[in-house]
């Protein structure tokens, strides 16, 4: 009879210590029951969390390109009217210096008038120049900011990936809990059988 319960005890021991390996390969910690692969799932989760605020803010981003590239096609425009408007004026303060020319001496007062005119006009010419240029550039840059930003196939992809992962994890996690209760039964066993 007492060989029969070191026997059993033996097997208690075994069947314990069979139990504790199982929970430390399935990755199983601490009394909570625990594992790595319920802490994958959580990570996954927060990554998917993650990539859900950085496709809202990729869309905000995309409509604020949009919204920037209409601004500038509009302050395009209103610069090339005034670039016209410099023109015009230009030519009459050209021709305006003519016909202070012919006037002779009387004229003379005309034509310094316009040739101040003709030089505010050119000075005009060079600043909606610059502000052409600095718009071409601001354009530009929201054109390669659109051009770089993740499209929204590539969100659905990364998403589809994400649910795969997470589907993945769960039948994971359900078979890592499986064997959580299939140990713990084991151990119960083994206890049974020690009788205690």
């Amino acid at each position: 009879m007492n060989k029969t319960l070191r026997s059993l005890d033996h097997i208690s021991n075994n069947t314990t210590d069979i139990s504790r390996e199982v929970a430390t390969l399935v990755g199983i910690t601490g009394s909570s029951g625990a594992s790595f692969l319920a802490g994958l799932r959580t990570d996954a989760e927060k990554i998917l969390s993650i990539l859900m605020e950085n496709e809202k803010a990729n869309h905000e981003l995309s409509t604020a390109v949009g919204r920037v590239t209409h601004t500038i096609g509009d302050l395009s425009v209103f610069v090339g009217d005034i670039e016209e408007v410099g023109a015009e004026i230009e030519l009459i303060a050209l021709n305006s210096q003519i016909k202070a020319a012919k006037t002779g001496p009387e004229g003379a007062a005309l034509g310094v008038l316009a040739e101040a005119v003709r030089n505010l006009s050119d000075r005009s010419r060079m600043q909606t120049a610059a502000v052409s240029e600095t718009l071409a550039n601001v354009s530009s840059s929201a054109e390669r900011l659109d051009k770089n930003h993740m499209g929204n196939s590539e969100v659905v992809e990364v998403n589809k990936m994400v649910d795969q992962l997470t589907t993945l994890l769960d039948s994971f996690v359900a078979m890592d809990e499986r064997v959580l209760v299939l140990t713990r039964r084991m151990e119960q066993m083994g206890k049974d059988l020690a009788g205690g």
